[in-house]
């Protein structure tokens, strides 16, 4: 229902809230695209520097170690103590 003092300015201003509608007819703010600027710009970083990673370790020149060298290494002792060590607490369970 519409009367006059519902077109009066000062019934406007104290009741904005309940009337006032806003379409979106403006741009998103800048801060919404500079945030997607920096996804796309991280995301690019990520991607180079994935790509230099995997050519320089495709240039690489893998070598496959003998038994000899892996025996003598210092993780063998440490994967052959931990080996041990699971095997022990399969046991105990059973």
């Amino acid at each position: 229902m519409v009367t006059d003092r519902t077109k009066s300015k000062d019934f406007i201003h104290a009741n904005k809230a309940q009337i006032a509608c806003t379409p979106r007819t403006k741009q998103p703010p800048r801060t919404d695209k500079l945030s997607w600027k920096r996804k796309e710009y991280r995301a690019r970083l990520v991607s180079a520097k994935s790509i230099e990673v995997n050519e320089k370790l495709g240039a690489m020149d893998w070598e496959v170690p003998d038994a000899n060298t892996l025996m003598s290494d210092d993780l063998t002792k440490f994967v052959h103590f931990s080996m041990q060590t699971v095997v022990l607490m399969a046991q105990l369970k059973l």
